[in-house]
Order: C-alpha cells, then sequence, then structure tokens
C-alpha cells in the first residue's frame, strides 16, 4: 500500500456503453491543462478505441461470410455434380 501518494484522475462515466459505465484516468503530473480540456480529450480517447474495435469486428464479420459463402457454393456444386453422375451412370 502506498502512503502519500497523490494522484490526480478524470471519471468518465458514460450510459451509453453496455459494457463500461465509467472510465478512469490518472493525470500526468506536469500536465497543464483546464479540466474542460481533459475531459473532452478523454471523450477522444475512448471513441478512439471503441472504433477501432468496431471497424475489426466488421471486417472480420465479413470475410467468414465470404468463406462461408464460397464453401456452401462449392458443397453445393459438387452435391449437383456428384447427383449427376449417378444418373447418368
Amino acid at each position: 500500500m502506498l502512503k502519500g501518494a497523490q494522484k490526480q484522475m478524470i471519471v468518465v462515466k458514460t450510459a451509453e456503453n453496455r459494457f463500461f459505465e465509467e472510465a478512469y484516468f490518472v493525470i500526468r503530473p506536469n500536465a497543464k491543462a483546464d479540466g474542460e480540456d481533459m475531459v473532452s480529450e478523454a471523450y477522444k480517447v475512448i471513441d478512439a478505441c471503441t472504433d477501432k474495435k468496431r471497424g475489426k469486428k466488421d471486417r472480420g464479420a465479413k470475410k467468414y461470410l465470404f468463406i462461408f459463402a464460397v464453401f456452401s457454393s462449392g458443397t453445393a456444386f459438387g452435391a449437383l455434380l456428384m447427383g449427376l453422375i449417378h444418373v447418368l451412370v
């Protein structure tokens, strides 16, 4: 346990996020800005992190959907071809 240590923090509370209700930002000791600038910067950090995660998830879903579509069409074509061969032979 630390004794005599003092840290300044900003607490950002949000009701919009379904996972988190608040985020804590520890302020650097040499930071020279007013509280409003720091809060807006904290929201920018949160938005940047959530946008990156959403983008990766969307690209992954599209990639797997494409793979599934190719696999399904290949399977269907193979089954049709095998049925045709079975009927002709």
